[in-house]
């Protein structure tokens, strides 16, 4: 943590705000994608792991849905979502409203996957804020909350959910 800590001081001292909001999401990216691969009991793949996250948000998603999220193209979608298929993690579905449509949602076991993941995760953050004193650890909280609030995207201009 102490190495985490000179690293983010030295970049922070050569950067304006914004650089240093990017770097600081990024860095926190690789440090979740690190502990979902080196870490997490599962054996997904990150990809894997974020079908099953926006699936758990978006239930009835269809797979242009799910790949225009992830910024994939079809057929690699359509690979993931295969291998998800085969493991019982994700059911394909023919959509209530339109018989042509298929939605995908998460089956009992891939609910139980993102979950377990989710809070593990959660564990491993929380481990490291725990190292930092109950001010610093408010502050943090704050500043998300703030960024949170100016990242999701407003109702009128997006329609990307």
């Amino acid at each position: 943590m102490e190495l985490l800590n000179k690293q983010i001081n030295r970049c922070a001292e050569n950067m304006d705000d914004a650089s240093l909001v990017i770097e600081t999401i990024l860095l926190g990216m690789r440090t979740i994608r690190r502990h979902i691969c080196n870490k997490c009991t599962s054996d997904l793949t990150v990809p894997q792991f974020r079908v099953l996250a926006y699936l758990n948000y978006h239930k009835g998603a269809s797979l242009s849905a799910v790949a225009e999220h992830l910024e994939l193209s079809l057929p690699s979608m359509s690979k993931t979502i295969d291998c998800l298929v085969k493991r019982n993690l994700v059911a394909r579905e023919i959509s209530s409203n339109d018989r042509r449509r298929i939605t995908l949602e998460l089956t009992t076991a891939g609910i139980k996957a993102f979950e377990t993941i989710r809070e593990d995760t959660r564990k491993h953050f929380s481990e490291m804020l725990s190292t930092l004193s109950e001010e610093d650890r408010e502050k943090i909280v704050q500043a998300m909350h703030m960024l949170q609030a100016i990242l999701k995207p407003s109702e009128k201009s997006s329609s990307r959910p």
